[in-house]
């Protein structure tokens, strides 16, 4: 890949990251918000914002310095939908944690886990999971967070799969937390990645 490819992919990046989050915000712009001058608020966190999603294949090797002229604070990986279709590989997190090693020592990284399956043989079982945290403790990547899933509430609704109810992904978020904490105690985690939660009337647990 040429710099100027690799730079055209990562300002497509930015753009479809900054596209989403300007859409959230009009999504959310009906909520009642207060302005007390003079005072302070809480701090914002680091990673709650300027955080990117990185696929398998996305190198940055060429394009290190626009990556690190944004100083992205979170990478998570892999991204999204790609998550809930392909499996979880060593492969996969090594190309992962060069990608987070070439964006800065301030990026922290979240690893999704696999829980929808679009095949029978999927790695998406609690023992994947564990798999998962044994080869990333190997390569030495410590995710800030492990996030089980992706946006589970259209697993039923977009996906097909009207098996998928709110009581049987937090079974399955039970059950890939115990493995991954099997493996590291210190684990944390984070889901579900739900989506446009603002849009909907209720979201029932």
């Amino acid at each position: 890949m040429n710099n100027a490819r690799a730079t055209g992919l990562l300002i497509a990046v930015l753009i479809g990251a900054t596209l989403i989050s300007a859409a959230w915000l009009v999504s959310a712009s009906a909520a009642p918000a207060t302005l007390s001058i003079g005072s302070t608020g809480r701090p914002i966190v680091p990673t709650s914002v300027n955080g990117f999603n990185v696929p398998y294949d996305m190198s940055v090797a060429e394009a290190q310095g626009a990556v690190r002229s944004v100083t992205p604070s979170s990478l998570r990986y892999p991204p999204g939908n790609v998550g809930d279709e392909q499996d979880l590989t060593r492969a996969g997190l090594v190309s992962f944690q060069s990608t987070l090693k070439l964006s800065g020592p301030q990026a922290v990284a979240t690893i999704e886990t696999r829980v929808f399956a679009t095949r029978p043989d999927a790695g998406n079982r609690p023992e994947d999971a564990a798999q998962a945290a044994r080869d990333a403790a190997a390569l030495g990547l410590r995710p800030l967070y492990w996030e089980i899933g992706n946006e589970p509430d259209l697993y039923s609704r977009n996906r097909g799969d009207a098996s998928w109810t709110p009581r049987r992904y937090c079974q399955t978020f039970r059950a890939q937390r115990a493995a991954i904490l099997g493996v590291d105690p210190a684990a944390k985690f984070a889901g579900p990645a739900v989506s446009n939660v603002a849009a909907r009337t209720s979201v029932q647990p």
